[in-house]
């Protein structure tokens, strides 16, 4: 470990200047090397131990960041998880995505692309989804709640 002397304090180098991982707190270890290595996410620059890619630890379904030991991610109930700040803006019945919709809907016609007709909209799970997919590779065809995939 390395030391600085500033004044009469003295300081320690590795708790000043060592990256620590976003995810466990810890410092993050050194390779084979002895250099610092370390994963980033690269929009919210995340730091965080590369072990961490491969040792089960979740990422929000949304954006993506690693779930910190500190804090707890909502798990949805197809086993997804998501952080609170995601939960903020998530849309998660289909009654919440009706003014989106109308949204959009007034989006278009500014464009003058009216849409004449009632798009049906219901919200269905991952599970949902992947099963209509699978379907629709062995040519069956869609559910009715999943028509739109």
């Amino acid at each position: 470990m390395q030391f600085s002397m500033s004044g009469n304090h003295k300081t320690c180098y590795k708790e000043r200047f060592h990256p620590k991982c976003d995810v466990c707190r810890q410092f993050i270890p050194t390779n084979m090397n002895g250099l610092i290595e370390y994963r980033a996410h690269p929009f919210w620059l995340q730091k965080y131990c590369p072990s961490h890619e491969v040792d089960g630890t979740p990422r929000c379904c949304s954006c993506e960041r690693m779930e910190p030991r500190e804090s707890r991610y909502i798990l949805l109930d197809d086993g997804r998880k998501l952080c609170l700040e995601c939960l903020d803006s998530a849309v998660m019945d289909t009654n919440e995505c009706q003014p989106l919709y109308l949204e959009i809907q007034e989006f278009y016609e500014g464009l003058n692309m009216k849409v004449e007709q009632q798009v049906p909209l219901l919200l269905v799970e991952r599970q949902a989804l992947n099963e209509a997919m699978e379907g629709e590779k062995t040519g069956h065809h869609h559910l009715p709640e999943t028509r739109g995939l």
